[in-house]
């Protein structure tokens, strides 16, 4: 009976740290580009007018994995590359000021994390960068067999481009681009983890990961 009554009260106990006056977060999801997987998610909706609500109010998000807090971050994505192999259930809640609260849950996800290969095919020899994690620049190195059109860009991990880096036609051998950590505008990019694809006659033959610290 005691054991009854605890389990009630942890229960309700939790369900008092969520408001139904503040909107969630909708359409948590699983994406994958190149190998990281991460969570990414929809601004909240009003319930009142079906618009996305105030940005005045919401200030970051909550991230939940198996029902506990794993991160505070204020963009709507949050990568999962660092899990272990497992499955895991997440959901994400909105946090607001000026009143200050916590939303309710959004909808749940569960991801099966199992090893990703990175790309490899047989006309790249070798593609990497050097050093890494590298502050502020990283030299990316390719071998090509065959007289070909590079095309070499960075993204971030939502998947969005930051920098082309080449798109030109380079000989059959061995060569190497750097990346100073910036933007097409010439602007340094955060710290965090970044994609490097290697596109050869207009195919990805390769995505790599690198790491920008600060």
């Amino acid at each position: 009976m005691k054991k009854s009554i605890m389990v009630l009260i942890l229960v309700v106990s939790i369900s008092l740290l969520f408001s139904q006056n503040f909107p969630p977060p909708v359409n948590l999801r699983v994406e994958i580009f190149g190998d990281i997987p991460y969570l990414a998610w929809d601004p909240p909706i009003s319930s009142s007018s079906s618009e996305i609500s105030n940005d005045r109010d919401l200030y970051e998000y909550c991230v939940y994995g198996d029902g506990n807090q794993l991160a505070f971050v204020q963009m709507s994505s949050y990568s999962l590359y660092f899990f272990p192999p497992g499955t895991f259930t997440f959901f994400v809640t909105a946090l607001y000021e000026n009143p200050s609260g916590e939303s309710e849950p959004s909808n749940t996800v569960t991801f099966n994390n199992t090893s990703i290969e990175e790309n490899s095919l047989a006309q790249i020899n070798a593609i990497g960068n050097h050093p890494n994690p590298f502050n502020p620049s990283t030299t990316i190195k390719f071998s090509i067999q065959n007289d070909s059109k590079i095309d070499l860009s960075i993204f971030n991990i939502k998947g969005q481009k930051n920098k082309t880096l080449s798109q030109e036609k380079f000989t059959k051998g061995n060569h190497s681009i750097i990346w100073n950590g910036d933007d097409e505008m010439g602007n340094s990019v955060s710290s965090g983890l970044y994609l490097y694809k290697l596109m050869i006659n207009g195919k990805t033959e390769a995505v790599k990961k690198c790491l920008l610290l600060k």
